[in-house]
């Protein structure tokens, strides 16, 4: 039962004159009744002043409306489209397109309104169904028999990143399966599931599983009606869908990368594509339409002026090895564009501005050494300290204390270092691989050598001491002699010398062979990379090994002549084996560090899929490693904590903690797509002020599918209609549904109305009022 009020009198005058009426009688029926004895002297004003009343209230138009069901309503499911594509402005109109939608649905009723306008489309049709109105994501917006407010309907958004056809179709008949469960039959198939699915979209599927197989699929025979919204012919839309960029750039280096650009216009408009770096733009390209739709186009561009002016805004607390570099990728012109939310796409990528440190130790100086010295000098990425032959072991040679050897990245030795190492400087070695991370690649040869001592001995992937552990020679001829690279160092990008697998193979398979090599034997868990044999031989022997020690990793050589390599091509294979080696082994670096704490959180950016693993080395006071300690990590996003987590202290390694973000289960994180966040550790026992070490990275947002394509596609969705044996229908024509759907209707909604001011209640409530008064009146002695 609903009052309302019909009359064309303004509520504030009827309110008035009641109010003032009622007042005026109070007064003059006072100065009769105050004579007379209580309850008489109120109760007389009081029946007098409710008869004006109800009379002054017949000016309202009063009626009651009262409403029931009969029979039982037929289900109609109406699934909205939310996606972002929704939120676009068509050419030819002035509102989006879930604007249009949300008009079409209520009419423009007023925001206090707690029901669709009588004019709207789903109040007509909630006139005649059960309606629950879902947006494709899956969640109940408004529900007719149910919902006393328009409040989530009003408050649509078009803010998802997909349009998920397929999957919401699948969702609503596994949702109406559900309903039927534990039901009778006649139950099931009176009330379980809809009688009709009204689609109102733009028909952009862009989710695996089509609507079109979702229909299919579907256990029973649901009509889905289908409303197209949007323009038909593509809009004029120009978009940067992705971006990808190197993942770290050296100063003298030059950024590349690659945009996915969407290039919707008539051909012959102009539009550029730039990148910046803040206000400083480091590359840019005007480029003229061409109908090509989406492409991918690579840049290259020099990266020295954004590092420069990045450093310049470090702070002197902290040591930092590289500086994040947020860039700005851009597409503009002049024409007016369907949506301009998709013409920047933001990326990163890290600035190397500390050098790697190698240190090289080789009391004989042989050719071996003095060429991988060569290599890594001429490539900026490395800072070389080299001690080869016996002078360079006098001057130099290995570092006098602890601390400068850990300064190095890698540590590069022959074997005949062994026999130079006193006690304490074994421990060095042994603490650098094992605690800090180091790594260490040792170059082994046939020539006799002392023993190697039992804790380096135990680092090295090999048995190299064993009586069997042999130095060979092959002789002069080396025909019979192959090399060969193992399935592991097929998949490892440091054994990569031709983007071909066949090729790289190849190159491999017809290096020169080594004239001499030590034969050893492989330790359980240790990895063969390189495998050479004799044709005398029954076993390929290994020549080059791998395995972890501890928090590093140490790579054996069992010959000192990978020189040969360059017979006949110079530098081309020998250099570049080299440098991808060095850059495989070393120890992985910090990103920051200050007094107390070196932070490292890998990678600039990262998928929503994948694992971020952020490494802290902590010290005291005194720059020891702060081993024990309570450390959490802070994960921050505009100077707010978003989440913390525990860091795990990593066994022996020497005050190193770490802990895994996996993002795919922090969603939290994953709201904000192409954001940086922030990270910054606490410690117990360390003032959080005198922790300035922070770093960050990037959560990279998926390839923007759903902008990718903007026309509404009427021709999936007449063939949705036509295959589930619905109808399709223009936005346009979207109220015709209301009639297509009347085959389906079981029940109905009965309306009556009750016109109070002319009805015999109302009039008999007057005289009721009139007549005690009046009778009352006499009992009082009043006439």
């Amino acid at each position: 039962m609903q009052l309302r009020f019909e009359s064309t009198v303004p509520g504030w005058f009827v309110v008035g004159i009641a109010l003032l009426g009622a007042f005026l009688l109070a007064r003059w029926y006072y100065r009769e009744s105050r004579t007379v004895s209580v309850p008489w002297s109120w109760l007389l004003p009081l029946l007098r002043t409710l008869a004006f009343l109800l009379m002054i209230a017949m000016l309202s138009g009063p009626v009651v409306q009262h409403e029931w069901i009969e029979g039982q309503l037929s289900r109609v499911s109406v699934l909205v489209d939310t996606s972002r594509s929704m939120g676009i402005v068509d050419p030819d109109s002035k509102s989006s397109r879930l604007e249009l939608v949300r008009d079409m649905l209520l009419k423009d009723t007023d925001d206090e309104s707690n029901e669709p306008s009588p004019d709207s489309w789903l109040y007509k049709l909630a006139r005649q169904h059960h309606v629950k109105v879902y947006s494709t994501l899956g969640g109940l917006i408004w529900d007719s028999q149910t919902d006393k407010s328009l409040k989530n309907l009003r408050g649509l958004q078009a803010n998802d990143g997909s349009t998920p056809l397929g999957e919401s179709l699948m969702q609503q008949w596994k949702r109406d399966t559900s309903a039927t469960e534990g039901t009778s039959t006649s139950t099931k198939d009176s009330r379980g599931v809809s009688d009709a699915i009204v689609l109102i979209t733009d028909g952009q599927n862009n989710t695996p599983l089509s609507p079109l197989d979702a229909v299919g699929m579907a256990g029973s025979k649901i009509p889905v009606h289908t409303v197209g919204v949007g323009v038909t012919k593509e809009p004029v839309d120009f978009a940067i869908l992705s971006a990808e960029v190197s993942q770290q750039v050296r100063r003298e280096d030059r950024i590349r990368g690659k945009l996915r650009v969407k290039e919707i216009a008539p051909p012959g408009t102009a539009y550029e594509v730039s990148v910046r770096f803040g206000e400083l733009e480091i590359y840019s390209k005007l480029m003229v339409a061409a109908s090509r739709g989406v492409f991918e186009m690579e840049f290259d561009t020099p990266i020295a002026s954004a590092l420069d002016q990045a450093e310049k805004r470090l702070g002197q607390s902290t040591r930092h090895r590289a500086i994040g570099i947020d860039l700005d990728c851009r597409i503009q012109s002049k024409v007016k564009e369907v949506s301009l939310d998709n013409n920047l796409l933001r990326s990163s990528t890290w600035g190397i501005i500390q050098q790697n440190q190698v240190l090289i130790l080789d009391p004989r100086g042989r050719w071996e050494f003095r060429y991988l010295r060569n290599a890594l000098e001429r490539d900026p990425t490395w800072k070389v300290l080299a001690s080869i032959g016996p002078t360079g072991m006098k001057e130099t040679g290995i570092p006098k204390n602890r601390a400068d050897l850990f300064t190095n990245d890698l540590i590069v030795a022959a074997s005949d270092v062994a026999t130079s190492l006193n006690e304490e400087q074994l421990n060095w070695l042994v603490d650098y691989i094992r605690d800090s991370g180091g790594g260490l690649v040792w170059i082994d040869s046939d020539r006799k050598r002392a023993e190697t001592a039992e804790r380096l001995a135990a680092m090295l992937p090999v048995l190299s001491d064993l009586p069997n552990a042999t130095p060979e020679r092959t002789g002069a001829s080396t025909k019979d002699t192959a090399l060969r690279i193992t399935p592991s160092a097929v998949g490892q990008p440091a054994f990569q010398l031709d983007g071909s697998s066949i090729v790289n193979q190849s190159i491999w398979e017809n290096f020169p062979p080594f004239h001499s090599f030590r034969s050893v034997e492989l330790k359980p868990g240790a990895e063969p990379l390189l495998e050479n044999k004799r044709s005398s031989d029954l076993q390929w022997q290994p020549l080059v090994a791998t395995s972890l020690y501890g928090q590093g990793r140490v790579l054996y050589f069992a010959t000192d002549e990978t020189w040969r390599w360059r017979y006949g091509v110079a530098d081309l294979y020998h250099q570049r084996f080299w440098n991808q080696v060095a850059g495989w082994v070393m120890r992985s670096p910090y990103v920051v560090s200050d007094s107390y704490v070196s932070l490292d959180a890998g990678k600039r950016i990262y998928n929503p899929d994948e694992s971020v693993v952020v490494r802290a080395k902590v010290s005291n006071e005194s720059s020891q490693p702060h081993e024990n300690g309570v450390v959490q990590l802070h994960v921050l996003q505009n100077d707010a904590i978003v989440a913390t987590f525990p860091m795990r202290e990593v066994e022996k390694s020497g005050g190193t903690y770490r802990a895994v973000i996996e993002l795919a289960k922090e969603p939290e994180l994953l709201r904000n797509p192409a954001e940086e966040y922030e990270l910054r550790v606490s410690v117990v026992g360390i003032p959080d002020e005198s922790i300035t070490a922070r770093t960050s990275f990037w959560i990279s947002p998926t390839v923007d599918i759903e902008m990718q394509t903007l026309a509404c596609n009427e021709e999936l969705l007449k063939s949705v209609a036509e295959k589930s044996g619905g109808q399709f229908y223009r936005m346009a024509d979207a109220t015709d549904v209301v009639q297509g759907l009347e085959p389906f209707r079981k029940g109905r909604i009965v309306q009556s109305e009750t016109i109070l001011w002319q009805s015999y209640p109302w009039f008999i409530a007057i005289m009721a009022l009139l007549a005690t008064e009046w009778y009352l009146r006499k009992q009082a002695g009043l006439f």
